[in-house]
């Protein structure tokens, strides 16, 4: 019996504090402009008239779980989807195709000056850092019966920060629109293919943005 008090008592403290402390949940979809300078560099030397058309900015699809600590502070974490491409078709020789993923781990931290705390529009500067798990497939086809002639993958992790500002506007008791702008720079950068070392690495350093909704379950 005292067992199962206690384990009522810290189940509802437990659900008191996450009620205190604004548990939140937010799905953002924004844009991202990647860099990959030096798969860029690899395309440019094959033809240079085709450089602007491969691995272009994408949509980045992000999810982040945080907490809101009065109306100043706010943290979590946070998970995004990043992917681009190249290619190059040409007659009669081996083209390459290169897909390039990221899954992106982080850390927020979101601040709002006091002074403007209160409002319904909440203004903020928020600084995101982790790391981004790649997946980089790169085949070469030839057009001589479509056969595949080379296909190696690679993995790596990316380490980031990003710093941001945006703001937050309440919309209903539960749900806040929240909308960003920052710049992701890439700090530290790997890769490995298997058989061979390689120096071409991906670089997500970019700028980014989106708009997206956060919930509150517990409000």
């Amino acid at each position: 019996m005292r067992k199962l008090l206690l384990y009522v008592f810290f189940l509802s403290l437990f659900g008191n504090f996450m009620k205190a402390q604004n548990l939140t949940v937010e799905y953002d979809l924004g844009y991202g402009d990647f860099c990959m300078r030096e798969y860029k560099r690899l395309f440019y030397d094959v033809d240079k008239e085709m450089i602007q058309k491969n691995f272009p900015g994408n949509l980045i699809h992000q999810v982040k779980i945080g907490m809101e600590m009065g109306e100043m502070h706010h943290f979590g974490l946070s998970y995004d989807r990043l992917s681009t491409e190249g290619r190059l078709d040409f007659d009669n020789m081996e083209s390459p195709s290169i897909d390039i993923t990221g899954n992106r781990l982080g850390v927020f931290y979101r601040i709002t000056p006091k002074f403007l705390t209160g409002k319904k529009l909440k203004p903020y500067f928020m600084l995101t850092a982790g790391a981004v798990l790649n997946e980089v497939d790169m085949r070469v086809l030839t057009d001589i019966g479509g056969n595949l002639i080379n296909n190696d993958k690679g993995t790596g992790t990316n380490y980031f920060l990003e710093p941001a500002l945006g703001f937050k506007m309440k919309l209903t008791r539960l749900l806040t629109l929240n909308v960003s702008a920052g710049y992701q720079a890439d700090i530290q950068r790997n890769l490995e293919f298997e058989g061979y070392d390689t120096l071409v690495k991906p670089t997500w350093s970019g700028l980014r943005g989106g708009v997206g909704l956060i919930f509150y379950p517990f409000k």
